[in-house]
């Protein structure tokens, strides 16, 4: 599993995704739960042999709470 970056936002099958400090996107499908994945999200994503067998599962921002 890796935490990636959304680089385009879902357009109903798939959304791109990039590694940190990378330059190739990858286009992936992803769960219902991320149809509303926005630019700049982090995501977590499942792959099997590589990133051409991806998945996007679940979001991954990370947030505090104050206190």
């Amino acid at each position: 599993m890796k935490r990636l970056v959304v680089v385009t936002e879902p357009n109903g099958s798939t959304l791109g995704v990039m590694q940190p400090n990378d330059t190739q996107i990858f286009n992936i499908p992803y769960a219902s739960s991320l149809s509303t994945a926005q630019v700049g999200d982090t995501v977590l994503v499942v792959y099997w042999y590589g990133m051409t067998n991806a998945f996007a599962v679940a979001n991954a921002n990370l947030t505090t709470n104050g206190g």
